[in-house]
């Protein structure tokens, strides 16, 4: 026996691999960077509207906020232009462009939850219930519906190798090693920082930008100081409301602008550097920048300097809007020639008019202030500043997306703007919630002055974030050196945490709101996860064994037993029954209406009361000859009907194990008189292709630890330009695909089966094993349509946990906190978690449909 059911185990373990493949071979997402090179130098043109517009901004104020009082003198000047000059190439160009841009994204996206995901997925530390499906090379992508992992890693090694080496989960828990357990909780947290903090930028650049532009307009006409405030309101709203165009049509219509900017930027800084003093080029010298700052005494003017790289972490979570190599493209041969030009040729001025510092970038503009060349300036630095919000917008998108991905987010409604790009999103719930907080902000610091004093410190601290991050991903996913590991975390991180003191300094001025929105939202992803978490693991619990809910019917425990039977066989099939059935008591003798006895062993008999069944077989129950239902010890009939059952669920229960299924399917039948004859557990995906074919539309299996019980597990995949529904049309596919209950061939019933080449319309075909067919219309089989709908409470407060003894304060704080459990998770995590799913909403029921919403009260 125990070999019997060894080899069923290994049976049911291979076929259900096979199926993981299947399932997750429509995922595999093309390479990165693996476009065309005129696709790739479109896209590097794209992303000049999209990414650079705030780092682009950058001259118009940064000489200023270092020089905020007096005017510097010429070795200052040099040495600022130095700092500048240095900090872009160290943190832009080497550790962004060339390592965070190779390293960090994962599936072509960007931002430090891309960086934690492909580091879960290659340690196997993630969150409980988001499974990991490792894709070609190291285009590993995390979702809550993915299935086991099936291609190997970055090295392209074994996977199955490699989970044995790296492995640090078991059966979705924590093993008791406490220092992968840490990492796991230390790495999330930092993801959850990191995404904090680029939320609360999304909320200063777009201020600060708008603020600055339309600031430069009351400094050519002063009367209209007084309407900066409302006309920056204006703008603000307009850009926000311009992004559901999508990300590729802005861009492009923004990027010729950014492009002028950037070549009058250049060619500015030219004329001053061959005009004024070629001298500035000193600044290239590293010894500059650690002299000026020794001849100030401390690091506060890194606090200013920071404002050179602003938008570069935007940048990395741009990439999933892009590609890699065409914003290192972009980057390295467009925008940072033009702005150190730009910054050489500022310094340049200011050595032979230092006096003008407060309004250095606008009077050193060739021609003077009332010139041509002055107005055609004036007007693209003001249409760049209003651009240069489009950076953080679009990565705050991007950062939403991959939290949704995570189950660590609420499950907005993600609008796919591209079908040739994944990663060109817009996300309309949260763009409405991020304008109104934009105007907001707006509203309270009220001019340019008072954001730019509380800008930069969100922004060297994703920056140290990102460095841990890409540390651990070198170590453990990548295998780097342990000694280069260190010292890109030793030259970079001590930088950044030169920046991140610096910027504390601005607290008091303003940068309290930047760390106020940083814990606000990383509270909030922290408190969603957890509560997700509770979710699960309740989910987990629940799960049932199959072979517990249903149970043999024949004494030998045999579920093919009617094979060992010789001679005549009788099977009693129960018609026409009306009666509702207890859970808790088999059906009453006098409440079955027509009871008949079927022998089996006359050929025509056979088919004869074969097809008078069959007649009433869409009307009338009938006992399944194999199977009983097991409830509370007692086994009862188990009763089923002509009709497809389809319970909506997610994926994670029943490709988790090959023989468990969802505590909803044992409350289904301990709490309806009948079953339908076959039972369909349905999972929705999204892939990352535009659109899926017919081929790999749907995937389906039987679940065979009850072979003959008519259970399956079915995948329906759309892509994500696809319109999710399911209809008659998704019926019959899926009836194509499936084999419904495979009876034995000296008993009443035979396998029903859809033709192959059947047509939309057309009539399905019920063979039974004597060869006699009977045909009738698709439309004759009904469908129930199951969706959850169950009831989520906290848990109460246990009066019996602590003893009469128990210290009185003690008891006293476990109440107060049950009490704040019970509010946050009833008032605040499910209203929430309710405003979304519905998958009702996506069924086209027909007239033979039926929809019914089953649940039960879930305490987590």
């Amino acid at each position: 026996m125990a070999t019997e059911n060894e080899h069923q185990d290994v049976e049911s373990q291979q076929s259900f691999n096979k199926f993981s493949e299947n399932l997750s071979s429509v995922n595999n997402s093309p390479k990165t960077g693996g476009y065309p090179w005129r696709t790739t130098i479109f896209l590097g043109f794209s992303s000049l509207g999209a990414i650079y517009g705030d780092i682009g901004t950058s001259p118009l104020y940064v000489y200023a906020s270092i020089f905020p009082d007096g005017t510097p003198s010429r070795p200052d000047i040099i040495g600022a232009c130095s700092c500048i000059f240095w900090l872009f190439f160290l943190i832009v160009i080497v550790k962004y462009c060339l390592i965070v841009l190779y390293f960090g994204p994962n599936n072509n996206e960007g931002g430090q939850i891309a960086i934690y995901a492909k580091i879960a997925s290659h340690l196997s530390i993630g969150p409980k219930g988001v499974m990991i499906n490792e894709e070609q090379k190291d285009l590993l992508t995390f979702t809550r519906s993915e299935t086991l992992d099936r291609s190997g890693a970055a090295t392209g090694k074994d996977s199955s190798s490699k989970r044995r080496k790296f492995r640090l989960l078991k059966d979705g828990r924590y093993n008791k090693t406490l220092v992968n357990k840490y990492l796991a909780k230390f790495i999330m947290g930092l993801c959850f920082l990191g995404c904090g903090l680029v939320i609360s930028d999304g909320l200063l650049t777009p201020t600060t930008s708008v603020l600055s532009a339309v600031d430069g307009i009351s400094v050519a006409a002063p009367s209209f100081s007084n309407k900066v405030l409302p006309v920056s309101c204006v703008i603000l709203v307009i850009l926000f409301l311009i992004q559901g165009a999508g990300s590729g049509k802005i861009s492009l219509f923004f990027a010729p602008i950014i492009l002028i900017w950037l070549i009058l930027l250049f060619v500015c800084g030219v004329i001053n550097i061959v005009k004024y003093d070629k001298a500035v080029f000193k600044a290239l010298n590293p010894a500059e920048a650690i002299q000026f700052l020794q001849r100030q005494g401390d690091i506060d003017k890194f606090g200013a300097v920071i404002l050179a790289i602003t938008g570069t972490e935007a940048m990395f979570a741009d990439i999933g809007h892009f590609s890699r190599f065409s914003i290192q493209l972009t980057l390295g041969f467009v925008v940072f020639p033009c702005l150190i030009i730009q910054y050489l040729g500022q310094a340049a001025y200011l050595l032979q008019s230092p006096e003008s510092i407060s309004m250095a970038f606008y009077l050193a503009i060739p021609g003077g202030t009332g010139g041509p060349l002055y107005w055609i300036v004036f007007v693209f630095a003001t249409l760049a500043t209003i651009i240069a919000s489009q950076a953080l917008i679009l990565g705050v998108f991007s950062i939403l997306k991959q939290l949704i991905h995570l189950d660590c987010f609420p499950n907005f409604r993600i609008v796919h703007t591209s079908s040739k790009h994944v990663g060109k999103i817009y996300i309309p719930t949260v763009n409405y919630i991020l304008m109104i907080a934009v105007v907001l902000t707006c509203v309270g610091f009220k001019t340019s002055a008072n954001v730019t004093s509380a800008y930069g410190l969100g922004v060297a601290m994703d920056f140290v974030v990102t460095t841990f991050l890409i540390t651990i991903c070198l170590l453990y996913v990548y295998k780097v050196n342990l000694i280069l590991a260190v010292l890109f975390f030793l030259i970079f991180g001590s930088l950044e945490m030169c920046l991140v003191i610096s910027g504390l300094r601005k607290v008091v001025h303003g940068a309290w709101f930047t760390l106020m929105v940083a814990v606000l939202m990383t509270s909030f992803i922290t408190f969603w996860r957890w509560a997700r978490s509770l979710k699960i693991d309740q989910e987990y619990k629940d799960r049932s064994k199959v072979q517990n809910i249903l149970v043999s019917a024949w004494k030998n425990d045999t579920i093919n037993a009617p094979d060992a039977v010789s001679g005549k066989q009788k099977i009693t099939f129960q018609l026409d029954y009306d009666a509702s059935r207890n859970a808790s008591s088999e059906p009453p003798e006098g409440n079955i209406s027509s009871k008949r006895s079927y022998d089996l062993s006359s050929e025509e008999e056979k088919k004869e009361e074969q097809c008078n069944f069959r007649r009433k077989e869409s009307e009338c129950d009938y006992i399944d000859p194999y199977y009983k239902i097991k409830y509370q010890d007692n086994s009862y009939d188990f009763l089923r009907y002509n009709a497809i059952g389809i319970m909506y669920t997610d994926i994670i229960h029943i490709l988790n194990s090959s023989s468990t299924v969802p505590k909803l399917y044992e409350h289904l039948l301990s709490s309806f008189p009948a079953c339908p004859r076959s039972f369909i557990f349905l999972s929705i995906r999204i892939a990352s292709v535009p659109y899926i074919t017919t081929e790999d539309h749907i995937v389906v299996q039987k679940i065979k630890a009850v072979k003959k019980a008519g259970l399956y597990r079915c995948v329906v995949k759309y892509g994500f330009m696809d319109k999710v529904r399911i209809n008659d049309n998704t019926i019959q596919a899926i009836l194509k695909m499936i084999e419904l209950d495979n009876l034995d061939e000296e008993n009443f019933g035979g396998k029903y089966k859809m033709v192959d080449n059947i047509e939309e319309g057309q009539e399905y075909v019920s063979m039974s094993l004597s060869k006699a067919e009977s045909r009738g219309p698709m439309e004759d089989v009904r469908v129930l349509h199951v969706v959850e709908k169950s009831l989520i409470t906290s848990k109460e407060f246990q009066k019996g946990l602590y003893g009469d003894d128990a210290w009185a304060m003690k008891k006293l704080l476990y109440q107060i906190t049950s009490k704040l459990r019970k509010i946050v998770l009833e008032q605040i995590f499910v209203p929430i978690n309710n405003l979304f799913g519905g998958v009702e909403k996506s069924l086209e029921l027909g007239d033979n449909d039926q929809l019914i919403f089953v649940g039960s009260n879930v305490k987590i």
